[in-house]
């Protein structure tokens, strides 16, 4: 997983400036285990343990689930990912420090163009929007309250508007979500290969492992019984090509796209007759392991 020198990371260094939490990550690199057995390790209070625990839990270092164990229920604790990648700011060969960004929060269910077949639907934190399977209650101006969106193939379209001014000079973009396939029920395996377009050019394609719904996600609300989270997908666009999750997938550049003062159209598209066409899920920041909706990142440097 990438992260970042930018504020916006700065909760995710908190949680590591803790001599404690940091022990915690160390015995959970070795296997899982509940509140109880952690706070007995460090030889703390359970009650100090849980506060750790929800520190851990809200960056998505780690994620918890209640799993019935001797006759009880026990707050057990996995450890989410065992590396991370911080990028740092650089200057480039023009002496332009890439250092300022506009972000933009896209929240999923802001979609301007849809086109999806069942099985599909949307879902709020609270409750299912609208009547499943019917694609045509997809547009309902309810869907701006959607947290957790899903179609069998088709695609779902994002407008937004571009926030270059001045003299600022556009170096790279970012765009980063949480992604799952689309099984019927949920199906832990069940990849999907994802297209994504930016301003009507082809960019890049991913590919989610599967519709996840045998563990619970870290956000996701109790009710809800199918797909629990994805992956966090980030695709990144510099002037020597494209990334997925910082490997290089193109050499489409930056300059290659058609960037007019119109703004973004972003375009996810899955086909049921591709390989691997097993549906497109998009997560919001109350569904999932992500606290996150679509982020968009413009960055910049003064010319």
């Amino acid at each position: 997983m990438r992260i970042y020198m930018s504020p916006e990371y700065l909760s995710f260094y908190e949680a590591l400036s803790s001599e404690t939490r940091l022990n915690v990550i160390r015995l959970l690199c070795k296997k899982d285990m509940d509140v109880k057995e952690l706070a007995n390790a460090l030889e703390v209070s359970s009650s100090i343990m849980t506060k750790h625990i929800r520190k851990l839990e809200e960056v998505r270092i780690i994620k918890t689930e209640y799993l019935k164990k001797e006759g009880s229920r026990h707050k057990v604790c996995t450890l989410l990912n065992t590396s991370y990648e911080v990028k740092v700011p650089f200057q480039n060969n023009r002496r332009n420090q890439q250092a300022q960004y506009h972000i933009t929060h896209l929240p999923v269910g802001c979609f301007t163009d849809i086109v999806a077949q069942p099985p599909c639907g949307m879902a709020s934190f609270e409750h299912v929007i609208g009547d499943l399977d019917d694609p045509a209650r997809m547009m309902s101006p309810e869907r701006i309250n959607a947290q957790l969106i899903w179609i069998a193939n088709g695609y779902i379209e994002y407008k937004l508007p571009l926030y270059q001014r001045g003299e600022r000079v556009l170096s790279d973009i970012e765009l980063s979500g949480e992604f799952g396939s689309e099984a019927p029920g949920f199906c832990d395996h069940w990849p999907s290969r994802i297209k994504v377009h930016l301003n009507g050019q082809f960019l890049c394609t991913f590919t989610t492992p599967g519709d996840i719904g045998e563990h619970k996600g870290v956000l996701t609300p109790d009710w809800w019984p199918n797909s629990q989270y994805g992956v966090l997908v980030v695709i990144r666009v510099t002037n020597q090509g494209v990334y997925v999750n910082g490997k290089m997938q193109s050499d489409i550049k930056l300059s290659d796209l058609n960037i007019s003062h119109s703004g973004w159209t972003i375009r996810f598209e899955v086909e049921s007759l591709s390989e691997n066409g097993g549906g497109m899920t998009i997560f919001g920041d109350k569904f999932g392991n992500c606290p996150q909706a679509l982020v968009f990142k413009e960055y910049y440097a003064e010319d």
